[in-house]
């Protein structure tokens, strides 16, 4: 039947048979479109490829499947929504515009490379490839990436090696020319012993070392014949051992001079399974022989030095937290309980009189000094054997003396006393701390351009941060004029006392407080005026009772107008400037029927009619005139 007859003329069947052609319809649809999800779940989602879906209009993600979040460590929950700017692909959008301009184009498909970090800080390096593709008529780009970062690293790596190896092949030439010219500019010779020789193999720098022509047969006894029959048998044990251990010997010349020289020997195994046995000479006569004058320097400064209370002292950093003593004078017996010639023998004697929980600190500090060539100050304990504990002040200089080595000077100092002195005085003032933390009142201190440099006791508006490095006139008062301040200033910049000055201020709350406070000048040892230092004390309470005191004496309480002994007082001032500014009026008021209204109505009424009165008859006259209540229902009006 033609699907344009209406539903209401087909049968029952014709209807049934239609909806059944719909129902298979709709189910291949369905079937396709699930087809096509399970193909992009395998493709996109499950894949093992690190895919993104995003918009070309606005560049934001519309969906990452996880190999992505994995290899770019930015979430699903991060990444939809957001442009690659935002997350940080390209620092800017014509950064990312310029990339996609320089991309290669194949098949439709852009090739990019693009450097990223990772929220874990790691740097990767991305090859992208994308494509243009349409969803729902909306343009969209498939961007796939691919991690190259250890690729690119081992490409990198192997153009490297290339070129150190032609480097290397064009260095070898020269390679034995400049170790020859190097034992010569270091005064340093080398000797070989191969495995089964009969003789050694001097190098020409031992020869020149040791002045002594080239002899092509040298045996061992004559190598050793140079050496000085009293360090013939250290030598020839450090010949045994071949551990490396440091050598000084002599040797003597030609001339009969002696020669000090330094070696270190050892035996070098190959690869074949052979050894053989290596030794390295130096020359160090020059340097012994400032090594002795230097001694004999340090004799005579340790003779200058022994009546010093304080311990003078040379040091030499050898790395790694290790040193000697080149000098200590005779202090270090005071102060330590270990003699000079102990302390230069082994340092440790000394550091280990250092209080256990200081010794680390001394030590580290000293260390960092000679590596950073800095000046070198520590306050540290020592512990006699009598179990006295002393305050010591280590100070020096590290200096890299021509030898290479780094040498401190300095000095150590009992400032045992002094630190007792300033215990006490830090006693003292806490005890002053706490005794004007339990008062009521403060005390303050200026400096002598008048500013506030400290508070201490009980807090106000006058104290605090707030006012340090301020002047009192700069702090204001509501209850001082110019006059009044500069009255103020003239007593301090005559540096006198003052005595019981009352300031009036507001709070954070907008209430009057009142304060007072009193303050002397202070003077140097020399007389020179220092500043001034003094006390304050919160009066608010006091000046809140005088004032209702006086409000009670000369105000009635129910209307708060001015009582009789007010008005008199007022009376008495008027008649008295009546001549200089004219006449005045006085008026009396009387409420008829008061007793009536009280009577029948009760005093809680009548006081209301008071109250009322006296403020209509307030409002009614100017505010240099006076409203009185002379008493019961009487009124004046001056």
């Amino acid at each position: 039947m033609s699907a344009d007859v209406p539903w209401s003329q087909r049968s029952i069947a014709e209807c049934a048979g239609e909806i059944s052609r719909l129902e298979d319809a709709l189910a291949s649809v369905e079937a396709g479109a699930r087809r096509q999800y399970d193909l992009l779940d395998a493709m996109f989602v499950r894949g093992s490829a690190a895919m993104s879906l995003s918009r070309i209009e606005d560049t934001c993600f519309v969906d990452v499947n996880a190999q992505w979040q994995a290899m770019t460590g930015i979430s699903w929950e991060q990444a939809v929504g957001k442009s690659p700017v935002e997350l940080g692909f390209w620092p800017s959008e014509e950064a990312r515009r310029a990339d996609l301009q320089r991309a290669t184009e194949v098949d439709g498909r852009r090739h990019f490379e693009l450097r990223f970090v990772r929220s874990d800080g790691r740097p990767v390096l991305f090859q992208a490839e994308g494509m243009r593709l349409t969803l729902g008529g909306v343009p969209h780009a498939l961007v796939y990436l691919r991690d190259v970062t250890v690729q690119r690293e081992a490409q990198e790596a192997l153009q490297v090696s290339e070129r150190a190896l032609q480097q290397v092949n064009s260095d070898l030439v020269g390679q034995l020319e400049l170790f020859e010219l190097t034992e010569g500019l270091a005064n340093v010779g080398h000797w070989t012993v191969p495995q089964g020789a009969e003789r050694p193999l001097w190098s020409k720098g031992l020869y020149a070392l040791a002045d002594t022509p080239w002899e092509p047969g040298m045996t061992f006894e004559s190598a050793r014949s140079r050496i000085h029959p009293d360090d013939l048998p250290s030598f020839m044990a450090h010949r045994k051992a071949l551990d490396g251990r440091l050598l000084e010997y002599r040797s003597l010349r030609s001339d009969g001079s002696v020669q000090w020289l330094r070696t270190r020997m050892r035996r070098q195994h190959r690869e074949d399974g052979s050894y053989v046995d290596v030794g390295v000479v130096q020359d160090f006569s020059e340097e012994r022989v400032a090594k002795e004058a230097l001694q004999a320097r340090v004799e005579m400064v340790q003779r200058l030095t022994s009546r010093l209370p304080d311990m003078v002292f040379q040091y030499v950093h050898h790395g790694g937290g290790r040193g000697e003593f080149i000098f200590v004078s005779d202090a270090s017996e005071a102060l330590f309980g270990v003699s000079p010639e102990a302390a230069q023998a082994d340092a440790s004697q000394l550091f280990r009189w250092v209080h256990p929980e200081d010794r680390n600190l001394v030590l580290q500090s000293l260390q960092d000094a000679a590596v950073s060539n800095a000046s070198w100050s520590q306050e540290f304990r020592s512990h006699r054997s009598d179990g006295s504990i002393l305050f010591l002040l280590g100070r020096a200089v590290t200096v890299l003396e021509p030898s290479g080595q780094y040498i401190a000077y300095g000095s150590v100092t009992d400032v045992t006393a002094q630190k007792a002195a300033q215990a006490t005085l830090r006693e003292s003032e806490s005890r002053f701390r706490s005794l004007t933390g339990l008062s009521s009142d403060w005390y303050w201190q200026q400096d002598a351009e008048f500013r506030f440099v400290r508070f201490d006791g009980a807090q106000s508006i006058w104290t605090g941060s707030a006012t340090v490095g301020k002047t009192r006139w700069e702090m204001g008062a509501l209850n001082m004029s110019a006059a009044d301040w500069e009255a103020h200033r003239q007593i301090v910049y005559a540096h006198q006392e003052f005595r019981e000055l009352e300031l009036c201020d507001a709070d954070t709350d907008g209430r009057l407080v009142w304060r007072t406070v009193s303050g002397g000048p202070i003077f140097d040892a020399q007389g020179r005026f220092q500043g001034y230092r003094g006390v304050g004390r919160d009066i608010t309470a006091r000046k809140l009772a005088e004032e209702k005191i006086e409000r009670l004496a000369f105000y009635d309480v129910l209307t708060g107008l001015p009582n009789r002994r007010l008005l008199v007082d007022r009376l008495q001032h008027a008649l008295a400037s009546v001549d200089r500014e004219g006449g005045g009026a006085l008026l009396f008021l009387d409420l008829d029927n008061f007793k009536d209204l009280n009577d029948t109505h009760g005093h809680d009424v009548g006081d209301l009619l008071l109250q009322q009165v006296a403020r209509r008859l307030q409002e009614c006259v100017r505010g240099a005139d006076t409203v009185a209540r002379f008493g019961g229902d009487e009124f004046v009006v001056m």
